[in-house]
């Protein structure tokens, strides 16, 4: 295989941010959810309803986690450290809602610059954040810094420090898709050995992005045995199909009826391959949140309904042998051509408490 140039391999990641944030875009124009900032950024264009589907359970998957973790600290500074946000809007889903929270964006350098720039143009931001102000490029305040900072070169950490970040404050760190990017010698996606995983890998391969790390940590468990030989103290990871249903009965109706579904199967596999994986340090409390979410994944005949169509794991992987199927195979090697930023997602939630 012929090596990736390192300028070449960042300017293509750089461009699944696009991607990622124009599939989220398309899923708020649709009324999935709202984020009443990413239009800020970039305008919506029409897409199948499955890619909506997906990028729903994605944001509010994180959602989830990020309130059940500002919200066991009531009254008390919390910092939120988005790693290779991109043009991510989550930041200001979380300064509109919780006063007690610090956010920084972090990414390349030329990426931060332009999100600063868009940021500091529109008078919304300004309105969230008065004290706004443009340094060097980059937009700062009290609660919220963007931070140029390469995941590659681990001394670019300085430059959160430098910015504010304290060790005093619990904190949490979201990387959403981002270390699958990186060799996992410096620091990576689930199931990729069966026959849409490989199918996925493909398709990166010929959008010029190297998936790195499948080999090493391509299930769950290893993902888990990963960070807990890192020195996380608790390590907890499925995936997404589990995220499903966390959405309460009312909200997952109202998704289910705003557009046709009936590709349960499609969903299921998609979902399959998403991870979210939470691994916290220095944890003083018992965390509810990380107890229900083990008895969830521990309840196997737990099903997914979409579209008043039941499916659990046991059904999605009986569904899967079908697609040695040449028009089900097709048609999902369809959707992973055209929305390759969607089937691999690596997204651990780092949670620090500081030591007493």
């Amino acid at each position: 295989m012929v090596p990736f140039e390192p300028c070449e391999l960042v300017a293509n990641v750089q461009k699944t941010a696009q991607s990622s944030l124009l599939h989220k875009c398309n899923a708020v124009d649709s009324k999935y959810y709202v984020d009443e900032f990413i239009d800020k950024f970039i305008q919506p264009k029409p897409q199948i309803t499955i890619t909506s589907l997906v990028y729903t359970i994605r944001v509010k998957g994180i959602r989830i986690v990020l309130d059940k973790f500002i919200e066991s600290f009531p009254n008390q500074t919390v910092q939120f450290v988005n790693l290779g946000a991109g043009f991510d809007t989550i930041s200001f889903w979380l300064l509109s809602k919780y006063p007690n929270v610090i956010c920084f964006d972090t990414d390349f350098d030329d990426q931060m610059k332009t999100k600063s720039k868009i940021i500091y143009e529109n008078d919304c931001f300004k309105q969230l954040l008065p004290d706004l102000k443009l340094e060097n490029g980059f937009i700062t305040s009290n609660r919220y810094k963007i931070v140029p900072f390469d995941l590659s070169n681990l001394n670019d950490f300085n430059n959160l420090i430098n910015a504010g970040l304290s060790p005093k404050y619990p904190t949490l760190y979201l990387a959403e898709a981002v270390f699958m990017y990186i060799d996992p010698n410096i620091v990576d996606p689930v199931n990729c050995d069966d026959k849409f995983g490989e199918m996925t890998i493909q398709t990166f391969k010929e959008y010029n992005l190297r998936i790195l790390g499948v080999t090493l940590y391509n299930t769950l468990q290893q993902h888990n045995n990963r960070y807990s030989e890192l020195g996380w103290d608790d390590v907890l990871s499925t995936n997404m199909n589990i995220i499903w249903l966390l959405f309460d009965q009312e909200e997952r109706k109202r998704i289910q009826n705003l557009e046709s579904f009936n590709e349960v199967e499609e969903l299921g596999i998609i979902c399959g391959h998403l991870m979210l994986g939470i691994a916290t340090k220095n944890f003083n409390q018992p965390w509810e949140f990380l107890d229900f979410l083990r008895q969830k994944i521990k309840h196997k005949d737990n099903k997914i309904n979409v579209n008043n169509i039941n499916t659990n794991s046991s059904e999605i992987k009986e569904s899967f042998k079908s697609y040695n199927s040449k028009n089900s195979f097709n048609k999902l090697l369809n959707y992973c051509r055209l929305y390759f930023q969607l089937f691999i997602l690596l997204l651990i939630v780092y949670t620090y408490f500081p030591q007493e």
